[in-house]
């Protein structure tokens, strides 16, 4: 946190001193912008995402329709206004969200390195809005937008299985909405992937190990395959061991791990799963 907060002071200081008209400004507020997002995400302050958002929205105003920098702006601009969304739940920063980021995309090379990040966020953004109106045709863009971001990522990439798990979250809603049982075997075969190509030590980790619990939790109560039921529950183990004891997210897992304990008395009359 101490370099964040130096990253942001330095960057504050050069937007102050640099010339109005200097090239550089732009890339400096960009920076800004997203530096601010990064400590909202930390701190959970709306003063820093108020203003992060605000100084994105005066760039991309500022700056021409073909600047090489619009596309990496206009992205940052999108995922901190789902980032208000989450927080506040009006509607008109998804959609504002999903419209910028159809821009960034628009506006990106097909063959550029950032291509697949701005994927993958469109692809969240329009499964966010699948699960507030239920429009099956924004769960099809989420996940045709990600399936493309995880096909132009080469194996090895560090992002690939951030890609993979966004993908096999969206197929795990298609199953939900559709019944399919394919959908969930796709889900979690991209899913498993991602864990498989995941460092051990990343702090992401333990939100593809969730989610694939619950997809083979779900699967169990589909089909009965005590198979998948005990993967479930090693998984969840797995996910809880490694979240911090203060973590926000570590009662869900726990939650979810006793259901899944619940389901395996149910099944065995095993006493210590009660």
């Amino acid at each position: 946190m101490e370099d964040l907060e130096s990253a942001i002071n330095v960057s504050q200081e050069a937007i102050d001193t640099i010339p109005e008209d200097h090239p550089d400004r732009t890339l400096i507020l960009g920076i800004l912008s997203a530096q601010l997002g990064m400590r909202f995400e930390r701190t959970g302050s709306m003063k820093d995402l108020e203003r992060a958002i605000s100084i994105a929205q005066g760039t991309v105003n500022a700056i021409s329709k073909d600047h090489p920098g619009r596309a990496g702006i206009l992205s940052n601009l999108g995922s901190q206004l789902r980032m208000r969304f989450e927080r506040t739940g009006a509607m008109e920063d998804l959609e504002s969200a999903i419209n910028v980021s159809q821009e960034a995309i628009d506006t990106i090379p097909q063959d550029h390195p950032g291509r697949a990040m701005i994927l993958d966020i469109l692809s969240t953004q329009f499964r966010l809005r699948f699960e507030r109106t239920g429009e099956m045709k924004d769960l099809e863009h989420a996940i045709n937008f990600a399936h493309e971001a995880v096909a132009i990522t080469p194996q090895g990439h560090p992002d690939r299985a951030i890609f993979l798990n966004n993908l096999g979250t969206q197929l795990g809603l298609r199953f939900k909405k559709t019944g399919a049982v394919k959908h969930l075997d796709r889900a979690i075969n991209h899913v498993q992937e991602a864990i498989e190509t995941f460092p051990q030590d990343h702090p992401g980790r333990v939100g593809i190990l969730s989610n694939l619990s619950s997809q083979l939790g779900m699967r169990f109560e589909r089909t009965g395959a005590m198979e998948d039921l005990e993967k479930a529950i090693s998984i969840a183990q797995e996910a809880i061991n490694t979240f911090p004891q203060d973590h926000p997210g570590r009662a869900g897992i726990l939650k979810k791990l006793s259901s899944q304990l619940k389901m395996r008395f149910e099944r065995t009359g095993a006493m210590e799963d009660l």
